[in-house]
């Protein structure tokens, strides 16, 4: 048998004490947890109560700006986009089920709030991918994290450029669902741009002027 490096002996524990953590839960109690949560659970309802709007709080979190795109006035930004909701057909209580308070289940499974870019210059697409976890809490909270390149208008005007500033918008909104079915919500501090602009993104402008 070859010898393992130190890295490896340290990642076999790792996986080692995850995995007897996942055995001490017990595989059959997950099962028969998440069997029961979606035996009748139909993800084309929406989550209210008493016909209330679904509170959808959101942050929304760019990693990068990418490159900016003048001549075609085109922003590209990489971000994610944090989301959660309360689904009470999804709760539990964790001591009926080994004290579980949590799992991951794939996000085309649960429902899911219709939100697009709106201001998008590819095709509209729902966000995430159909393998992408949700992670479902015993409170009937959901968390959704879709991460995204976005490819967005920005109307320029670069007279002045390149000593010029340039403001672009990123617009969320619902495809279909009005305000009285999903209330978007903001969560979280405001979002500070200014570390951003200071990265001096890509830019592309074949007629400066």
């Amino acid at each position: 048998m070859g010898r393992y490096s130190p890295l490896s002996i340290l990642v076999f524990f790792v996986m080692e004490y995850f995995y007897s953590e996942v055995v001490s839960q017990g595989f059959s109690d997950y099962n028969t947890l998440t069997t029961n949560l979606f035996m009748n659970y139909e993800k084309r309802t929406r989550p209210s109560t008493a016909g209330s709007a679904t509170a959808v709080y959101m942050i929304f979190e760019p990693s990068s700006i990418m490159s900016l795109d003048e001549s075609e006035q085109v922003l590209y930004t990489y971000a994610t986009l944090k989301c959660q909701w309360d689904d009470d057909t999804l709760s539990w209580d964790p001591s009926n089920y080994s004290g579980i308070t949590n799992f991951l289940w794939p996000q085309d499974d649960v429902w899911l709030p219709d939100l697009v870019i709106t201001n998008s210059v590819k095709d509209a697409r729902r966000l995430g991918f159909k393998e992408m976890p949700v992670r479902v809490e015993s409170s009937g909270a959901v968390a959704w994290f879709p991460s995204m390149i976005l490819a967005t208008s920005c109307d320029m005007d670069i007279t002045y450029y390149p000593f010029d500033t340039q403001k672009c918008n990123i617009i969320l909104s619902t495809t279909m669902s009005t305000y009285e079915e999903i209330s978007i919500l903001p969560k979280g501090e405001p979002i500070s741009w200014a570390e951003y602009s200071s990265r001096q993104p890509a830019r592309s402008n074949s007629n400066p002027v």
